[in-house]
């Protein structure tokens, strides 16, 4: 309080604290504050409570002199003994509501597990050829430069279709595209038989370049099956003829090279058993299968095989 009381009266002259000036004027300050009236009184203030001590513990005294004290009777502790049933009491209250507390939790759990199980049960009937033409579908549809985007499904509005009306629109057309072919085969006369001649020819032409194209592709499918021979390529495909192999095991060895060699892969047994394997793989977890699937709608049962 003296020390603020000086600074508010501006004793220190704004000097900074710590410094010569500064710390002259303080031990200046601090001798007339011992020196004054007021620090005489405050210390004897102090030292009161300290001296009465000094004396109480000077005082001389005896054990014989508390014998005739009368000391006051202890507290009931009657509470300690008397509340023994009415806490049993309060603690069966409560067991008791515990126990159906844990009723209900179970037959809550009950009923979520057995609509977890139907839902599942659903789930495992899961239709394969949905799949493949699910997948089909977001690998043919067209992207934008956002990315890869999945098929909505929306269910489309049903078209009333006015069968006598459309066939008559039909014929109108094909009457009016009639009629103007006649007539101008009429103005054409025998022009029209030098255009049936390069339509020939033109037919013609287009039909050796298809020869060309099947000849091409057929020679380079064959140049790529020879190169993919002597590698384990074709071992990791399922083929077309796999799945009747068990009836055919009694042709020879060579017929079965021969038919192995020219069977064709399924592409869509593969993209099922690759799905599958890929989904097995992440044992429950997020991953690529399970995204892509869910993208598209599509919900796979959880592999329960690994678990048993």
């Amino acid at each position: 309080m003296y020390k603020e009381s000086l600074e508010k009266s501006g004793y220190f002259k704004g000097l900074i604290p710590g410094s010569k000036e500064y710390n002259r004027l303080m031990e200046k300050a601090e001798e007339y504050y011992r020196n004054s009236s007021l620090f005489s009184k405050t210390r004897e203030m102090l030292n009161a409570p300290v001296r009465q001590i000094d004396d109480i513990l000077s005082l001389p005294y005896s054990a014989d002199d508390f014998k005739n004290e009368d000391i006051p009777p202890s507290d009931d502790d009657s509470w300690l003994y008397s509340g023994e049933d009415e806490l049993n009491s309060v603690l069966l209250d409560r067991q008791k509501e515990m126990e159906l507390y844990e009723l209900k939790h179970k037959k809550k759990s009950k009923e979520q597990q057995g609509t977890g199980a139907s839902s599942s049960s659903k789930g495992e009937d899961v239709d394969l050829s949905e799949l493949v033409k699910t997948m089909q579908g977001f690998i043919h549809n067209m992207s934008s430069h956002e990315g890869a985007e999945v098929p909505v499904d929306r269910d489309p509005k049903e078209v009333e279709l006015d069968v006598e009306r459309f066939m008559k629109d039909v014929e109108s057309v094909i009457k009016y595209q009639g009629d103007e072919n006649m007539t101008g085969r009429v103005d054409d006369g025998e022009g029209s038989s030098d255009m049936d001649f390069d339509e020939s020819e033109d037919g013609s032409d287009m039909s050796d370049q298809e020869d060309g194209e099947n000849s091409f592709m057929h020679s380079y499918s064959n140049v790529m099956n020879d190169e993919l021979k002597s590698t384990t390529l074709k071992k990791s495909f399922v083929h077309a003829n796999e799945q009747t192999s068990n009836k055919n095991e009694g042709t020879s060895n060579a017929a079965e090279d021969m038919e192995e060699e020219f069977s064709a892969v399924d592409v869509d047994v593969n993209l099922v058993k690759n799905l599958l394997d890929s989904f097995s793989c992440q044992q429950g977890h997020p991953g690529p299968t399970s995204n892509l699937l869910g993208l598209m709608g599509v919900k796979l049962p959880k592999d329960t095989s690994k678990g048993k």
